[in-house]
């Protein structure tokens, strides 16, 4: 285990060498082109370091953070891990959420909070821990929960990871469905604890049908998901093949979820970037006022 975790902090050190990279060139197969006037954002971009984060040291911790703080960036979307911050109803361990949250606020960073995973006693017997809980409500409660003990850090709230995909969903059927009901659910008990908050509905993978993005946001319309959430992020992965290859229609998807999207929306904002093993590039579509 040790050294699983070693490599995976080497894994994560490099991300901040891979976003630099990017920024200067594109790799396409075996040959580098040079980018054309590569810019950042209006609001800029930003690390997400995923599930190391939630058993690094503290030393380990506090390297990346000044690693990210050394470059450009300013976000870091941290992963809250609802099955390890409430192992047991009631019983709460922040430990490490407010070592990264702190960290990178007091680095000049703000915090991108991804609020996901289910602890065993709020899922169905049996199901794995990235799976939805039996009672949305439950979910609700914990992101009201952190809301209330980060509102002052924190105002921006991602609502799970990549539930179009099965591993990340704990492969439950109807995932739209079972998806937006979440969002039903802990939409309005976020905003009610913190009303100027930003909750974004959870950055979708690229990936076949029948869980393209695409595809996915339809049944989340069709479920009634507008107007329970602010933003909506995308995962377009490009790693490792680059922008032109498209690998399983990874950013050409990014215009056909907005096509959906503006069927019934206005606008739409290019708002986040963030790293995952590799380059990722990650977009948040703004509701709108809708």
């Amino acid at each position: 285990m040790a050294a699983m975790h070693c490599a995976m902090s080497r894994i994560v050190a490099r991300a901040a060498t891979v976003v630099l990279l990017i920024a200067a060139m594109i790799v396409i197969g075996q040959c580098s082109v040079t980018a054309e006037a590569v810019s950042a954002p209006q609001d800029g971009y930003g690390f997400s370091v995923g599930a190391p984060m939630t058993y690094m040291s503290n030393v380990d911790a506090d390297r990346e953070l000044d690693a990210v703080a050394k470059t450009r960036a300013t976000w870091l979307r941290v992963l809250i891990d609802w099955h390890l911050v409430e192992p047991m109803p009631g019983a709460f361990d922040w430990g490490y959420v407010g070592h990264w949250i702190n960290g990178a606020r007091q680095r000049g960073l703000n915090v991108l909070g991804l609020i996901a995973y289910t602890p065993d006693w709020a899922r169905a017997p049996g199901s794995y821990f990235s799976g939805p809980p039996v009672d949305p409500s439950t979910y609700a409660a914990f992101a009201a929960k952190v809301a209330q003990r980060y509102g002052d850090r924190v105002t921006n709230w991602e609502l799970w990871n990549e539930p179009n995909v099965a591993l990340f969903f704990g492969n439950v059927p109807d995932r739209a469905a079972q998806y937006t009901t979440l969002l039903k659910a802990a939409y309005p008990a976020i905003k009610a604890v913190q009303p100027n908050s930003t909750v974004i509905a959870a950055g979708l993978s690229r990936a076949w049908e029948p869980d393209s993005p695409p595809t996915f946001v339809s049944a989340m319309y069709a479920h009634g998901a507008k107007g329970f959430f602010d933003a909506m992020a995308m995962h377009p992965d490009v790693y490792p093949s680059g922008l032109a290859i498209d690998d399983d229609n990874g950013w050409s998807d990014v215009d056909r979820v907005h096509a959906v999207r503006q069927r019934t929306l206005l606008q739409h904002d290019v708002h986040l970037v963030s790293v995952r093993r590799g380059p990722r590039v990650q977009i948040d579509h703004r509701e709108g006022g809708a």
